[in-house]
């Protein structure tokens, strides 16, 4: 059995890092407002993008890369909308953007 002091401190970790884990593993975009994050969509592939393209973009190397990316995205969402109330800020679905989401101060 693991100390509850093991899962407090577990707990406390994941709360300070699951929102770094959209902004850096989620297919971005940048529109007027600040940036907002794809849950549903994995990012491309290196391969499908030009040299002028990975420069500014995101991008996996493997098909497997974009799948295990996606699946941190989607766990780190879902654990976001569960424990809301924890945090100094929302996630909130991006209007007129289907599937993504953007951060705000909390409104508490």
């Amino acid at each position: 059995m693991i100390p509850e002091e093991t899962l407090i401190k577990a707990v406390c970790i994941a709360d300070e890092a699951v929102r770094s884990d959209i902004e850096c593993y989620a297919l971005q975009r940048q529109v007027e407002g600040g940036w907002i994050y794809s849950t549903t969509e994995a990012l491309p592939l290196r391969d499908s993008l030009t040299e002028a393209q990975r420069i500014n973009r995101q991008f996996a190397e493997t098909p497997a890369d974009a799948l295990r990316q996606l699946q941190i995205v989607r766990r780190a969402a879902e654990y976001i909308r569960e424990r809301a109330h924890v945090f100094p800020w929302q996630m909130v679905e991006a209007e007129g953007f289907p599937g993504y989401v953007r951060f705000v101060e909390a409104q508490h």
